[in-house]
């Protein structure tokens, strides 16, 4: 019985885990800085997240190669909106074809992700995403992105369990509400809204920020004057 559980426990951990590959310091990394990054439209070719059919796509894409608006990453996301430390973003994947990779485009994607998020709604007080820790690249793009390692996301009595808990990390950004974003006309969609996440496993993913602290410290040190905190 208590296999079944680990395993159980196991694939939605890995199911939230975000991966990328890894990215390089070359010079190739001006390369990113030539593509468009926006919200995927309807004849994007993006698929989202197994689980999270209900959150949004946001894209890098060249829209000078031969192939109009040609996809060379994507990241899906969506807000989590909690009783007690207001609303987050949360990042379940982002990927970078092939070709493309180590090449700088995931830590600006990342980047432009969170200026579009902050620009659509300012009152998220942080975003976060979940990382395998032995996944180099991924780790070095968030972290040059500002996300903050926080580290093992399983409860302290799971993490003896190895190559099964241990590995998978919370990586958390948190906005500056004094520094409003500033977003290109890239990104005036039509849709104003961003989609709110109602998988099941949002609450015991956000949960491991509770248990470490994480969400209370962001809480409380957020000086957005939007929460209307007392």
């Amino acid at each position: 019985m208590k296999i079944i559980h680990l395993a159980a426990l196991l694939t939605s951990t890995c199911l939230g885990a975000a991966s990328v590959a890894p990215e390089g310091s070359s010079a190739e990394a001006n390369f990113a800085a030539t593509l468009e990054y926006r919200r995927a439209r309807v004849s994007d070719h993006v698929r989202r997240e197994h689980g999270f059919e209900d959150a949004a796509v946001f894209v890098a894409a060249r829209p000078q190669s031969e192939d109009p608006d040609e996809i060379v990453a994507d990241a899906t996301f969506g807000l989590l909106s909690t009783p007690r430390h207001g609303e987050w973003l949360y990042i379940p994947r982002v990927f970078v074809r092939e070709k493309y990779r180590k090449r700088g485009v995931a830590t600006e994607m990342m980047r432009r992700l969170l200026e579009y998020v902050h620009w659509k709604n300012p009152r998220v007080l942080a975003g976060w995403l979940r990382v395998s820790s032995d996944n180099r690249g991924a780790v070095k793009a968030y972290k040059k992105a500002g996300f903050i390692d926080e580290g093992a996301a399983a409860p302290e009595k799971l993490r003896g369990f190895e190559g099964i808990f241990h590995f998978i990390h919370n990586f958390v950004y948190t906005f500056d509400a004094s520094n409003p974003s500033f977003v290109s006309s890239n990104n005036d969609d039509d849709d104003d809204s961003l989609p709110y996440l109602k998988r099941s496993v949002m609450k015991p993913f956000f949960s491991e920020l509770i248990e470490g602290g994480i969400a209370d410290e962001v809480y409380s040190n957020s000086s957005s004057p939007l929460l209307g905190k007392e």
